[in-house]
């Protein structure tokens, strides 16, 4: 089980090759300031009920399987670090150069990344309801 203090230690990042059984595969990193460094593990990991919704959290009991590394989320992973780290160097950049060019390019990289994080949420919850509506 990953365990991290202040952004070190261990966790999981990415869900890929969703099943109909709301399974997926993730990838246990080590972590160093919430950055992933080196990936150990990856699992499939199906949602075994038991789900507790708190205040600040929720909580939910999974079952766990390790396979083989996932090469394609591994990629994926140091792909979206590599991103992140050109576009913080060509905004700072475009901050020294016109300030207001850089809060532009700044509001369009935050839009796509909400943009994205709502769309594939909700893509992947359609996907799941026409393959069980199919299966009937």
């Amino acid at each position: 089980m990953p365990t991290s203090f202040n952004g070190c230690g261990t966790t999981y990042y990415g869900s890929r090759d969703f099943h109909r059984d709301d399974s997926y595969i993730t990838t246990e990193w080590i972590i160093l300031a919430h950055i992933p460094i080196f990936p150990l593990a990856s699992f499939r990991v199906l949602p075994a009920g038991g789900s507790h919704n708190y205040l600040v959290f929720n909580s939910q009991n999974f079952r766990v399987q390790k396979i083989p590394l996932c090469r394609q989320q591994v990629q994926n992973t140091y792909l979206t670090i590599l991103t992140v780290i050109l576009s913080l160097i060509l905004l700072n950049i475009l901050a020294s150069i016109n300030g207001i060019l850089a809060l532009v390019y700044f509001g369009f990289l935050l839009s796509i990344l909400i943009f994205k994080r709502t769309y594939l949420s909700w893509y992947r919850k359609i996907i799941r309801v026409n393959r069980s509506r199919n299966r009937k």
